[in-house]
């Protein structure tokens, strides 16, 4: 497996040797990138919007852009998830990934004008609600859903959240 790394990054087997420990570790780096490139546009977008905030254009963006990122790795993704099922390890890197992103989200929202009352739990509840419903048109695609539909009661469920309590 290090061979086939090492070829494919174009380096040295040693090299791959003295920076992993082992699969895992490189595993675990791989997710590290790959959240990163699916978490940054997120936050990109959070720090380049002008106050007043249309929400509902920018959930759409950025509903539109996690399924965009589920389709271009539909096969990592869906690995990575088992893993975080079968592997200690891997689940708490992403029980720690979970947390940092409903962090970062929650020390944004300031700046934006958005005073959320119970923000983390809110921010928790919003992205696994994106991610259910990227899961749907990905993977699951029911052949009686209208995801148009389902992307504006999405939508709609969220600004709910945001404002209420």
């Amino acid at each position: 497996m290090y061979v086939e790394i090492a070829k494919e990054a174009s380096v040295s087997t040693g090299i791959v040797y003295r920076y992993f420990e082992d699969k895992k570790d490189i595993f675990i780096a791989s997710l590290d990138l790959y959240s990163s490139t699916f978490y940054d546009t997120l936050f990109v977008e959070l720090r380049t919007l002008t106050v007043p905030i249309n929400i509902s254009v920018f959930l759409e963006k950025i509903i539109d852009t996690f399924v965009e990122r589920h389709n271009v790795s539909k096969f990592a993704h869906e690995e990575m998830l088992a893993m975080s099922h079968s592997d200690p390890d891997v689940a708490k890197y992403f029980y720690e990934s979970e947390e940092n992103v409903t962090e970062r989200i929650c020390d944004l929202l300031p700046a934006l004008g958005l005073d959320i009352i119970n923000a983390h739990e809110k921010i928790h509840i919003i992205t696994n609600i994106i991610e259910n419903y990227c899961h749907e048109v990905v993977y699951h695609k029911h052949p009686y859903m209208n995801y148009a539909i389902m992307k504006t009661i999405v939508i709609e469920a969220i600004e709910k959240i945001l404002y209420c309590y």
